[in-house]
């Protein structure tokens, strides 16, 4: 639950995210997305970073998504962070907008289905599976002002391999598409969401898709802590690697701190518990044969050599440090909506009403 450096894990998300939207300081973007990469959530920030482009950049930016997979592809042979930062940084360099996120989370309403005979165009694709022939139905249908048929059918799907090609299928027969990907080429788990930007992107007006000017590549243009400095004590790491305070824009998602029942300066004098299921935590914990004892909300070791091994090393004392390091992480942040958020880095939409005040991201 707890970072690296002892931030709330979903809090180093959704402040990340923020921050890239509202283009913020590329720096700072950059410390967000190396929190969570070095707190060892390898896989998740991949995750993450494709969420965020389908999400966000995927219609007005489609040939990003090869270069995201590129560098996703390279980081396999050496694992350095420097592909993560490419894709940050061109991120961060392009026109985000949120039609497919809010498409994704918006609350839809029942309403009739399709009976009947498939129409002839419909039969002339050869498309066997019913589901997909409903869902291209309501693609057929479209309309920005009233969506909730394509979301109904689209739920109603399964295998999205074939849901994938049978769309693209439908698609070719009325615009002019170029596309040879299968969703097994892109390495995103959520094949759903791929496919659900991909339908939106082939509805767009043309004149929307943007150009891309260029790809950005990491240059060492900003100073990126990989590991801390061993020379300095144990203490001042917090100090000296905290550069940023959690925003206090983000009281739109289920954070933690409101699911809990835990109080937020709670973690000062019991960091080590909350920090268990963190991978990097847990790695440390492990060493020295530590385990979670929640009846008191802390750590137990097999002796006391072993208890003082792991804390000559890893006790930061955030209940130690000065108030302006404690609140970088503890600062409050104000429940709002998510139509507030939104509102605050995107012109007004029609989709905002249909949004839920609070969304887990």
């Amino acid at each position: 639950m707890l970072s690296r450096l002892l931030y709330f894990n979903d809090e180093v998300l959704y402040t990340f995210l923020d921050c890239l939207l509202k283009k913020k300081s590329l720096e700072e973007t950059y410390f967000w997305i190396c929190e969570y990469y070095y707190s060892e959530f390898i896989d998740e920030t991949w995750e993450y970073l494709f969420k965020i482009y389908y999400d966000f950049y995927a219609i007005y930016n489609p040939k990003l998504e090869s270069f995201i997979v590129e560098n996703y592809n390279k980081y396999q042979n050496d694992n350095s962070i420097n592909y993560i930062l490419n894709c940050v940084k061109t991120l961060y360099h392009s026109t985000p907008n949120p039609i497919v996120f809010c498409i994704r989370h918006m609350e839809y309403k029942t309403m009739s289905i399709y009976v009947g005979r498939v129409p002839k165009w419909l039969k002339a694709l050869n498309i066997e599976e019913k589901k997909h022939i409903n869902l291209i139905r309501s693609i057929k249908e479209f309309q920005w002002d009233n969506i909730d048929k394509l979301l109904l059918y689209l739920n109603k799907c399964s295998d999205w391999e074939k849901c994938y090609h049978d769309v693209i299928v439908y698609f070719k027969t009325i615009i002019d598409i170029k596309n040879n990907t299968t969703l097994k080429d892109i390495p995103y788990n959520d094949k759903k969401h791929i496919l659900l930007a991909t339908i939106i992107y082939c509805c767009i007006d043309v004149k929307n898709i943007k150009k891309i000017k260029k790809l950005h590549h990491f240059n060492n243009d900003v100073e990126v802590f990989h590991s801390f400095d061993e020379t300095i004590s144990i203490y001042k790491i917090l100090k000296k690697y905290r550069k940023y305070y959690i925003s206090q824009n983000i009281g739109c998602f289920d954070l933690y701190r409101y699911r809990s029942n835990m109080k937020p300066h709670e973690i000062l004098y019991n960091w080590n518990y909350y920090c268990y299921k963190t991978p990097i935590w847990n790695q440390r914990i492990k060493q020295y044969n530590g385990r979670q004892y929640s009846l008191k909300k802390t750590l137990k070791f097999p002796d006391d050599n072993m208890y003082d091994s792991f804390y000559n090393k890893y006790n930061y004392e955030p209940d130690e440090q000065d108030i302006e390091t404690q609140e970088k992480s503890l600062i409050t942040i104000e429940k709002t909506n998510i139509k507030y958020w939104l509102s605050s880095i995107f012109d007004n939409s029609i989709y905002y009403d249909s949004l839920p005040d609070s969304i887990c991201y």
